[in-house]
């Protein structure tokens, strides 16, 4: 699956989000959520990026997805 095929790169998924350990889980999933719009192969699409820097996004985007999984089972 992608998330095995990535989950290997994450070190820290905190700083993968650029969040603190110590902040609230909620104020981690905004910003979550907010990485997760801004990396969205759809939302990069439209704005017309070239093919290979959606590639980067698009692992970008799987990445950001991982390290919020990670900090979400330790809730």
């Amino acid at each position: 699956s992608l998330k095995k095929r990535f989950s290997s790169e994450i070190k820290d998924p905190y700083k993968i989000l650029g969040v603190d350990r110590r902040m609230s889980f909620s104020e981690i999933k905004k910003v979550y959520q907010r990485k997760r719009r801004e990396f969205h192969p759809d939302t990069l699409i439209s704005k017309g990026l070239p093919e290979e820097l959606l590639e980067k996004a698009k692992e970008r985007f799987i990445e950001i997805q991982t390290a919020f999984e990670e900090i979400e089972k330790k809730n």
